[in-house]
């Protein structure tokens, strides 16, 4: 439930009609065509609104007695309603508005004053997922190439529910083993999430060469579609809401002497162990991934939005997981792209420490922005709900 208190206080007799209060919770869009014409397209979904009008003394029709007048009004929230946001093109807003209302007359125009106070909400529902274009079965279990990279196989582990980790697999230019896992599909703004880097090294194709990892990016978009009344066409933009970028610290594989496709790190252990055979190297080698902990901290709002999903605005996120590598049979650096599509929510109750995903060789705080978790808001056992986007 939210509360306004509206206080009018005038020192003499003013003409005015009344003096009105309003209430709007409004999803609004606007934006030019695509097309020659370039048509301002706009497109308007008002959830709730409401009216009062505030008690006041009439010396005569058409004027307002001298003196203070007060009222509270309050609206209860539905909580299948999304969450604030402001876009270039587009906002949903919760409004509460006092407005003077002119008097009518034919020499004197009719003139409103008008005083606007916006609520900034904050809801930790989710989008329906009939609704929602990630997170789907499909995606989750579905192979992908991931751009220039024409070998690389990229498996996603299913998951169940959205709080389990997203595991996702592959190999690199039929060299490197790799999985990268985040704690959830769906994350909260202003969170602090791990993210794991894991590798598993495997022969090189040619002998005597290495591969050196040169850079890791975690780049978050924010997806934007717009639409409006009567025109089927959309208006889609990209933006990118935090890059971080992490340069030390990463391995170097490569084939030497005593073992072949192994890291520095490894390559101590094989020559400690030259008697060994080559099989049980093997062994040893597979059963010590290489791995590395990243923590990146998310914006909150109103830098980034939640996920919503309206009948004219639609804002989604994508987390892209890019890795860098410099060969020494080549110069030009490659990249490997993992993409991971989430789901951003109000923050949920603060964890007492970020999920870990076993042993740690090395571990790194990144923040892009010194942002604290406000307070609980709903009950940590209840599960999260979903909206429709048409209620």
């Amino acid at each position: 439930m939210v509360h306004a208190q509206v206080t009018f206080e005038t020192s003499q007799d003013v003409r005015a009609r009344a003096v009105e209060i309003s209430f709007k919770a409004v999803c609004k869009t606007h934006y030019f065509s695509q097309d020659e014409a370039s048509r301002k397209l706009e497109g308007t979904q008002i959830f709730y609104s409401k009216q009062w009008e505030l008690d006041v003394e009439r010396p005569k029709p058409g004027y307002i007695r001298q003196g203070c007048y007060a009222r509270q009004v309050s609206v209860v929230l539905d909580p299948s309603w999304p969450s604030s946001a402001e876009t270039p093109f587009g906002s949903m807003r919760y409004l509460f508005e006092a407005r003077l209302k002119g008097g009518k007359g034919i020499s004197l125009a009719r003139v409103d004053w008008v005083v606007t106070q916006e609520v900034w909400v904050l809801n930790s529902k989710l989008p329906h997922p009939q609704l929602v274009d990630f997170g789907s079965g499909e995606y989750r279990r579905a192979s992908r190439d991931l751009g220039s990279m024409d070998d690389d196989l990229l498996i996603v582990d299913p998951v169940a529910v959205p709080t389990d980790p997203v595991v996702v697999r592959g190999r690199w230019k039929n060299h490197l083993s790799y999985s990268l896992t985040v704690p959830s599909e769906t994350l909260y703004l202003g969170q602090v999430f791990p993210i794991l880097i894991e590798f598993h090294t495997r022969r090189l194709v040619q002998p005597l060469s290495a591969i050196q990892m040169t850079n890791a990016s975690f780049v978050l978009k924010e997806s934007r579609t717009y639409r409006a009344t009567f025109v089927h066409e959309t208006f889609e933009m990209v933006e990118k809401l935090l890059q971080v970028s992490v340069h030390a610290g990463w391995p170097t594989f490569g084939v030497t002497k005593q073992g072949e496709g192994v890291s520095d790190n490894q390559h101590r252990n094989v020559t400690e162990n030259q008697q060994e055979s080559s099989r049980d190297s093997n062994s040893n080698r597979d059963s010590c991934p290489w791995k590395r902990t990243i923590h990146v901290s998310l914006p909150s709002s109103p830098t980034l939005s939640t996920s919503i999903r309206t009948k004219y605005l639609d804002i989604q996120h994508m987390l892209e997981v890019i890795l860098e590598f410099q060969m020494s049979t080549n110069p030009k650096s490659e990249r490997l792209c993992v993409p991971f599509e989430l789901q951003i929510t109000a923050p949920r109750p603060i964890p007492l420490d970020p999920p870990e995903y076993g042993e740690q060789q090395h571990q790194t705080m990144v923040e892009a922005t010194s942002l604290l978790e406000p307070p609980p808001a709903i009950d940590s056992e209840d599960e999260l709900p979903t909206y429709s986007r048409y209620e």
